[in-house]
């Protein structure tokens, strides 16, 4: 997921990268006041990974760490063989 160019899919192309373009630089003041279809958590989460690099790549690479981490913590919690929740989760295209 976090080696992916922008380029693949559109959710990368027309959500993430386009925005994190535009508000990655938007100062903090204006994260909860600025007229957008996106809500707040959102520009926030662009705004942090514009701290941390201005690369578009580096973005999409937290967005997938958190996404798949947060996976894993589900699947530890809940399930009773990780290994094959983890094994259906890739293979299984989600």
């Amino acid at each position: 997921m976090s080696l992916r160019k922008y380029t693949v899919g559109n959710d990368l192309h027309y959500q993430y990268y386009r925005n994190f373009i535009q508000y990655h630089d938007l100062p903090w003041k204006y994260i909860y006041s600025v007229r957008t279809r996106y809500e707040p958590g959102f520009l926030t989460f662009f705004k942090i990974c514009g701290l941390i690099s201005d690369n578009p790549q580096v973005m999409i690479i937290i967005h997938s760490l958190f996404v798949i981490g947060v996976f894993v913590y589900f699947f530890y919690e809940n399930c009773d063989n990780l290994p094959i929740a983890i094994y259906l989760f890739v293979t299984l295209n989600h």
